[in-house]
């Protein structure tokens, strides 16, 4: 569908996609960037491709857990040694930002598996390089599941606000006096944030009688 591609994003669990799209790419278009992107808590063709056969790792919990496959398929190391470009490692904050765009510019629910190949394209602290590296060029980013649990859905879309510097946390030691709190809100409404939750606690505000110990959670335009 797409004739003049530069490089095409494979999200990578067990390898068995990526080995299969490389080797088709390539001998359509060998000048084509093929790029793997695995959850850091999970770099099982990353770490088979280093040694050179396939090996198994530690993997830990992550939202693309269609991805936490420990060891990468014996038949795909070879094929993916010849054919795949590069490997990138992404972290859970960027995975969740992924479904969160996909959401809010595609109109598009996928789950942490099937974002993970946006994940590095995004505007995050710990990028890859691989926006700036490909910028201008035509890629190509499979999305590959859409089986998300409803009910996880909202926790990774608070998540990837976090990430994004859309939703924080404070807290803060107001006066305990009448009118504290409103000064506090009245503070709180002049940057624009919204609040989304506040917490009044005077057990744990110290030992100073005259103060009380506010938690609120905001959302914010930006980081």
């Amino acid at each position: 569908q797409v004739e003049d591609v530069d490089a095409v994003i494979v999200p990578v669990g067990g390898g068995g996609l990526i080995a299969g799209v490389a080797m088709a790419v390539k001998l359509l278009k060998p000048t084509c960037q093929v790029i793997g992107v695995e959850p850091v808590h999970a770099p099982s063709l990353t770490a088979s491709l280093h040694r050179g056969e396939s090996v198994r790792v530690s993997t830990r919990s992550t939202i693309a857990d269609g991805l936490a496959v420990a060891k990468a398929g014996p038949n795909v190391v070879p094929v993916a040694s010849k054919y795949v470009d590069e490997m990138v490692l992404v972290n859970d904050n960027e995975i969740a930002m992924g479904v969160l765009s996909m959401l809010e510019q595609e109109k598009t629910v996928a789950e942490g598996a099937g974002a993970t190949g946006l994940a590095p394209f995004l505007d995050t602290e710990d990028s890859t390089g691989l926006r700036e590296r490909l910028a201008g060029k035509n890629v190509v980013i499979i999305i590959c599941g859409g089986n998300i649990d409803v009910s996880l859905v909202g926790r990774v879309v608070d998540h990837g606000l976090a990430a994004d510097g859309r939703l924080c946390q404070i807290y803060c030691l107001i006066s305990d006096r009448p009118g504290g709190l409103a000064d506090f809100a009245r503070v709180i409404a002049d940057t624009g944030a919204s609040t989304m939750e506040m917490t009044h606690d005077r057990k744990f505000a110290g030992d100073d009688f005259a103060r009380v110990m506010i938690k609120t959670q905001l959302q914010t335009r930006d980081r």
